[in-house]
């Protein structure tokens, strides 16, 4: 039977480039986003932006855009991660950085294993068919 379960285990180990601390831990992140997470994901990043005029800077909206992915795709985390609110209060960069991009790795081969499992049925129901045809 197919595992159902919409998150994946993932390990972190991480240097800080500002700070050289060290950030590690197991972690689980979703395979799929729901429309809610799709919701809650753009309005994590617009509080976190705020309700100033005028546009947010470069590294404003990339900081908002990866730490909501984060908040809506991380279904456990370290308790580092929830006493820095979520990275909020993190001063390395990368590490949000890496983790972002360890929690899209996590969506990105599920789709790509999705792919390959339809691609091996149509091959197996095609030989099934050319199977058949030759009877």
């Amino acid at each position: 039977m197919a595992n159902d379960a919409n998150d994946a285990p993932f390990t972190l180990h991480v240097v800080g480039d500002s700070t050289e601390k060290t950030y590690t831990g197991e972690f689980r992140a979703k395979k799929r986003l729901s429309h809610r997470d799709h919701l809650r994901k753009d309005q994590v990043r617009r509080e976190l932006l705020g309700g100033q005029t005028g546009t947010a800077t470069e590294r404003a909206s990339t900081t908002a855009m990866i730490l909501s992915e984060l908040a809506v795709r991380l279904t456990k985390v370290e308790d580092w991660w929830v006493t820095s609110q979520g990275g909020l209060d993190l001063e390395d960069d990368n590490v949000i950085g890496v983790l972002y991009d360890k929690a899209i790795a996590i969506e990105n081969d599920a789709a790509e294993a999705k792919k390959k499992a339809a691609e091996k049925a149509q091959a197996e129901l095609k030989a099934d068919i050319e199977a058949e045809k030759a009877k």
